[in-house]
């Protein structure tokens, strides 16, 4: 959305990773941390971007933003779980008239571990171009949290020795496992 009509537009996005930065640095050359706790992995191409000529790179994603610009962008992958970051170009004859709001889609899932705790995000954000990519300046994030479903836990105690043998009214805690300090956190 912007106040005039834009003719030229690049938009970089490196898809959310564990302990990311932002893409674009700020006034003091630094790049900020964007704090994702977890990976998003996309599951196809990005959506209702016709306007656009859309590309994917599988490449590491890399500490600059120049660096990432220099990065092997193609048009189509083979598997796309290993796509780190995408770019969008506005088609030449194409223009974002003032005041439209265009949106794309990119299907994805978050990555499949353990590790990921209740409240846990990853960030994305968007480093947007209307210079030629002489300049970029970066989007407001969204984010996607996780949220586990509670449920009741049944628990059948045996004797280690003799799994055969059930130990009625045996009674035991559960704690947070692979959580640093989780000794006293009751699940």
């Amino acid at each position: 959305n912007s106040d005039n009509a834009i003719n030229t537009l690049s938009i970089i996005d490196v898809l959310p990773y564990q302990n990311d930065t932002m893409i674009v640095p700020d006034k003091t050359g630094a790049y900020g941390n964007r704090g994702s706790a977890f990976t998003t992995v996309p599951t196809g191409p990005v959506k209702d971007a016709d306007r656009f000529n859309i590309y994917y790179s599988t490449d590491a994603v890399k500490g600059t933003l120049q660096e990432n610009l220099a990065a092997t962008w193609v048009s189509s992958v083979s598997d796309w779980s290993k796509v780190t970051m995408i770019k969008a170009v506005l088609k030449p004859g194409e223009v974002i008239q003032k005041g439209e709001t265009l949106s794309f889609d990119l299907p994805c899932v978050i990555e499949d571990t353990l590790r990921i705790q209740e409240g846990e995000s990853a960030k994305n954000t968007l480093a947007l171009s209307t210079d030629g990519e002489a300049n970029f300046l970066e989007s407001y994030w969204s984010t996607v949290e996780v949220h586990y479903a509670k449920r009741d836990v049944r628990v059948k105690k045996v004797d280690k020795s003799h799994p055969e043998k059930v130990l009625p009214g045996a009674k035991f805690n559960l704690y947070l496992k692979g959580v640093e300090g989780a000794r006293d956190t009751w699940i």
